[in-house]
């Protein structure tokens, strides 16, 4: 068995400013009594209409940046991946606003993994969150329009 969990924020490169990135952090932990392998990871998007949207849980999920190498500071594992029982992976990743449509509209977002159990691939879901995408977009207009 395994569980998920991670937490999502909005922010500025570092190396460019003035350009918004969104972050997601994601821990997985291996709670079954055999190793696994972890198959993929991502932030699963909720806007609301039936729409199944991921954003892949490594460097350049989305956006021009995909185009580029991870930053140095990135500690994404290649996926697929093993972790040993009891054993726990935890990692940030982050892309850019500019691969994000709407953003404004996204109601709620939750990490996911896909690993195996005994020779199935199975999924573990961490709880849904209010999305922080939304929120900053929210902020961003509301301050334009003052």
């Amino acid at each position: 068995m395994v569980s998920v969990s991670g937490e999502q924020w909005t922010g500025e490169r570092s190396t460019a400013p003035g350009r918004r990135i969104a972050g997601f952090s994601i821990e997985v932990v291996n709670t079954g009594n055999q190793a696994t392998q972890i198959v993929s990871a991502y932030w699963q998007i909720d806007r609301g209409d039936g729409v199944d949207i991921h954003f892949t849980a490594s460097h350049g999920g989305g956006g021009i940046d995909s185009l580029f190498g991870a930053p140095d500071h990135a500690n994404a594992p290649i996926l697929p991946f093993s972790l040993e029982r009891y054993d726990r992976r935890a990692w940030d990743f982050e892309m850019s606003l500019d691969g994000i449509r709407d953003p404004e509209t996204i109601v709620r977002a939750r990490p996911v993994v896909q690993f195996t159990s005994r020779k199935k691939i199975e999924l573990a879901y961490g709880p849904w969150q209010p999305s922080q995408l939304a929120l900053d977009a929210r902020r961003s207009r509301d301050e334009r329009d003052a």
